[in-house]
């Protein structure tokens, strides 16, 4: 039985032991046997609810006999929680974004890799049926030539002028603000979807009073292969989502307003306004659930889905978005890695 270890101990990190620990979602290949958070509260809890070790001191909490972590602190601290699980040979389960600039970043990646660890980021949509399902028509060339793609996501948590205030855009020292917390997350669909993203325009806006936290995201991307893109994501709105590709064989999109997501297909040369072929996923890709692939890769030495590279990659492209919109310009995701 593999022994997992939890850097701060918030919803996700309790979520993941609930599955694990409690409702046995993995069997008996895996156990949560303790956690570190600076928070006294959330430590008692762990002990009380969980019946979990529980440490204020991260490096006390390595000294336990350990197989792997899971690093679910607020973003501002896993790097201190990566650099420190890489010193005792640990696979690393991580939440995005792996930190909060590139320096930051490239020190993950050059640690995990230089020890040749296993490493997940939990970029959650690459584990969804529909966008694996719609990776796989990409890839096989099912679409033809990509034109190109967009991701558009409304979280409809709400604005700070109406009092309904995101804990990441309250709190953007931690977080990194909205476009590095969450619009991240189409950064990386769209790299995944469509390839090395070159450069970037973005604007963004905010109801937040004296304060640069971001609550509304748009950006124009250009991809290093010609294909262009749109992302957007905002903290307000309807609640919903919409993610498309432009083939020069066929344009596909992922319909979110039904039962399950279910994929709609255009084939070039049909009839103006003809009805979309409609497609479920998962007659061509299963959802992945990523803590099992994270075991999985520990136990079998299978590739994760994404590893800390990846989110490097993809946190370049959110920090160039987060600079252009900051000084009203074209920025390369080149830029980033050679001057942040």
């Amino acid at each position: 039985m593999l022994k997992g270890a939890v850097f701060g101990f918030g919803n996700v990190g309790q979520w993941i032991t609930q599955s694990i620990n409690i409702e046995k979602k993995y069997g008996e290949s895996i156990k949560i046997t303790s956690i570190c958070d600076v928070d006294s509260n959330i430590r008692e809890k762990a002990e009380r609810v969980f019946h979990l070790k529980a440490y204020r001191n991260p490096g006390e909490m390595l000294e336990n006999e350990l197989d792997c972590v899971f690093i679910t602190s607020t973003s501002d601290a896993h790097k201190q929680h990566v650099l420190l699980s890489a010193e005792k040979d640990l696979p690393i389960f991580c939440e995005k974004p792996i930190a909060l600039n590139i320096r930051d970043a490239r020190a993950i990646t050059e640690a995990v890799e230089k020890r040749g660890l296993i490493s997940l980021v939990r970029y959650v949509l690459r584990y969804w049926s529909c966008f694996l399902s719609l990776k796989k028509m990409v890839d096989d060339g099912e679409l033809g030539d990509i034109v190109s793609l967009w991701a558009r996501n409304c979280r409809g948590w709400g604005l700070h002028a109406s009092g309904n205030v995101h804990p990441a855009v309250a709190h953007s020292e931690r977080s990194g603000g909205w476009t590095i917390h969450h619009a991240c997350h189409g950064a990386d669909l769209m790299s995944w979807l469509g390839g090395e993203i070159e450069q970037v325009f973005c604007q963004h806006y905010t109801t937040f009073t004296n304060c640069k936290s971001e609550e509304v995201v748009w950006s124009n991307i250009k991809f290093t292969n010609g294909t262009i893109g749109m992302l957007g994501d905002t903290v307000a709105g309807v609640h919903e989502r919409s993610v498309g590709v432009i083939g020069t064989r066929a344009s596909a999109s992922v319909m979110f307003d039904c039962v399950k997501p279910l994929i709609k297909i255009r084939r070039e040369g049909s009839p103006d306004l003809a009805a979309p072929e409609i497609i479920d996923p998962e007659s061509i890709c299963q959802e992945i659930d990523p803590v099992r692939n994270f075991i999985e890769a520990i136990q079998t030495g299978a590739p994760t889905l994404v590893t800390v590279r990846d989110a490097m990659a993809s946190l370049a492209v959110s920090l160039a978005m987060k600079k252009s919109a900051e000084q009203q310009r074209v920025v390369s995701v080149q830029e980033i890695y050679e001057n942040d």
